[in-house]
């Protein structure tokens, strides 16, 4: 080999060494960057971990499912149950003396109104159940008047429970209304928040929802015109549904009818009339 080539072949090796030494100096970068971009997407992800409930995403799961506590305090407990419950949570109730608040109504509550928690969750309610005296918003003091609790929107349940628990046996009665829920006390006595000594009957009346219809007795429209008979089967409650039948005698008289006379029928039920017509 000669000189010039021996010249040229050291000057490629440097050239390739120089390359080299110029690549791996971007490795280290080329990690870095990785790195910090894979910090930045983790800090990015798990970023809303750190926030309170009510600064996530609403949509997400964490808002579906929790819920703001409504503000109970001041209702009457049938009230702030009814209220929890809609907002999805249970109530828990317990009987505060507190003189400032007016028997029956709630005086505090816990967790307060306008906290996030998770829905289902039990929420303290405490019911005042004294009033107090002249003097008792300073000393504390309460007259031996107790209140009878607020039943009204309860359940027979919940009604026996709030009750007992205050010291008062109830008395069930059970009537048909159309215009109060089924299931719930609509009346009670004596009533919400009067003053009654413990030991003393509480009367509750639950409503059984709508009455069924009743039944009622068909009447005997044979032989009738069909006018009349139609008249005679609305008279007693019932709906007639004429039918009509080629023959050569009674035309235009109910010579049929289902059901028979006599028969006892749900009100409102179709009467079924036979009457003849010319063929």
């Amino acid at each position: 080999m000669s000189p010039e080539d021996r010249l040229n072949e050291t000057a490629a090796t440097t050239d390739e060494n120089e390359d080299s030494e110029r690549r791996r100096g971007w490795v280290p970068w080329v990690v870095l960057l990785a790195v910090l971009a894979l910090v930045a997407w983790l800090i990015w992800t798990y970023s809303d971990l750190g926030k309170a409930p009510d600064q996530a995403d609403k949509g997400g799961v964490v808002a579906e499912q929790t819920a703001v506590v409504p503000d109970v305090v001041g209702m009457s407990r049938a009230r702030a149950v009814r209220t929890l419950e809609a907002a999805g949570f249970s109530a828990d109730t317990e009987t505060s003396y507190d003189a400032l608040a007016e028997p029956g109504t709630v005086a505090a509550q816990d967790p307060p109104a306008g906290q996030r928690v998770l829905k289902g969750m039990s929420v303290l309610v405490s019911v005042a159940s004294r009033i107090g005296t002249g003097g008792g918003a300073a000393t504390g003091e309460f007259d031996s008047r107790v209140q009878v609790p607020d039943v009204i929107g309860l359940t027979e349940q919940q009604a026996n429970q709030t009750l007992s628990s205050n010291g008062y046996p109830m008395n069930v009665n059970k009537v048909y209304s159309a215009s109060e829920p089924q299931g719930v006390v609509f009346e009670q006595n004596p009533g919400p928040n009067e003053p009654a000594d413990p030991g003393t009957a509480v009367d509750i009346t639950i409503s059984l929802g709508s009455a069924p219809a009743s039944n009622v007795k068909v009447p005997d429209v044979v032989g009738m015109s069909q006018e009349d008979a139609e008249a005679a089967v609305r008279a007693a409650g019932l709906e007639p549904r004429p039918n009509y039948q080629p023959r050569t005698s009674g035309i235009g008289k109910v010579y049929q009818q289902s059901p028979e006379a006599g028969e006892l029928a749900q009100e409102g039920r179709f009467v079924f009339l036979l009457v003849a017509v010319r063929p």
